[in-house]
């Protein structure tokens, strides 16, 4: 046996599905748009945190490096040429010819000389 449904209960459903339908691309587009700039300032962030983290440790390399250099004996190394060059023994010499000649020029493009 049929029911016979009063006409406004009928337009208020089809009006909330409707409703819900057309607000859903919307809230979802939304959505999307939060996450992608939740996310982009998240890694701006890290981005950030890292640099501020790194410039300690440059520094540091830094230091290191200059102690390292100032720790050579200049005086002992000049020595060490000066034998090298007062030698006879020119096999030494011809080594070290052959190993600078080996390595591939710099090219004056890309800033050589």
């Amino acid at each position: 046996m049929a029911t016979i449904v009063n006409p406004a209960i009928t337009d208020s459903i089809t009006q909330s599905d409707t409703t819900l339908l057309a607000v859903n691309p919307a809230a979802i587009t939304s959505n999307l748009m939060q996450v992608a700039s939740h996310t982009t300032g998240l890694s701006m962030q890290n981005a950030s945190n890292s640099q501020q983290q790194a410039a300690p440790l440059h520094g540091a390399a830094t230091s290191q490096g200059l102690t390292l250099l100032y720790a050579v004996d200049t005086s002992a190394t000049a020595q060490a040429v000066d034998t090298v060059n007062r030698s006879t023994d020119y096999s030494k010499i011809v080594e070290s010819r052959a190993v600078s000649t080996a390595f591939p020029k710099p090219d004056p493009q890309y800033g050589g000389k």
